[in-house]
């Protein structure tokens, strides 16, 4: 195991701790140094830099409305006209649908 293996593994493990005792949920629960610890060397940015990234830009998970469905459906509209992909993408077609109860929703 090298260190860079071994330093990802007790990050992750630590994640699953608190997500285990219920301190976070488990997308929010490394913090953005031990994210920056782990993405910096895939990206091959410096870990400053990409835990600033991490602090400015919100990330989350939120519901799929209208609005941003509308949003993502310019966007690939905008990247067929450019030909920048093949053939039109349906966002619609492609939003998890709950066949249960969601709470809060």
């Amino acid at each position: 195991m090298t260190a860079t293996t071994a330093t990802r593994e007790s990050l992750l493990d630590a994640a699953a701790a608190r997500r285990d005792a219920g301190q976070l949920p488990y997308f929010g629960a490394l913090t953005p140094q031990e994210t920056a610890a782990l993405l910096a060397p895939k990206l091959g940015i410096e870990q400053p830099v990409v835990e600033t990234w991490l602090r400015r830009v919100p990330y989350g998970v939120t519901p799929v409305t209208p609005q941003i469905v509308a949003s993502q459906q310019q966007i690939a509209d905008l990247f067929l006209q450019q030909k920048l992909i093949p053939k039109p993408v349906n966002v619609q077609s492609a939003v998890w649908q709950a066949n249960f109860p969601v709470a809060g929703l």
